[in-house]
């Protein structure tokens, strides 16, 4: 599978990029400024915190995957804790950039 390669990061102003006339400009964006997704909710209970919640669960995507597919090749290989150490900081970290802490 490939994927446009990370960082992912959200941006909530114009980009200068031609983007869907129904979105809410939550953008998320890779390092280059291009589109990744446009974030967007229906709902209006829900305009306030859904669209961004959803737009920081995407941005940490490429992360979360690389984080999920170091502790697999760690397990896989039955290293001892000098490589789960850095692995699971790195979890840890892309949890938190999921979560928005």
């Amino acid at each position: 599978m490939k994927h446009t390669k990370g960082p992912w990061k959200i941006k909530t102003q114009p980009t200068g990029l031609e983007s869907p006339d129904d979105c809410d400009d939550i953008f998320v964006i890779n390092d280059q400024g291009f589109h990744i997704a446009c974030v967007w909710n229906p709902d209006a209970q829900f305009m306030q915190h859904g669209p961004v919640v959803n737009a920081r669960l995407i941005a940490a995507a490429p992360s979360l995957l690389e984080a999920l597919e170091r502790t697999l090749s760690c397990i896989d290989q039955h290293t001892d804790d000098d490589c789960l150490g850095p692995i699971i900081l790195q979890a840890q970290a892309a949890i938190k950039k999921a979560k928005g802490e």
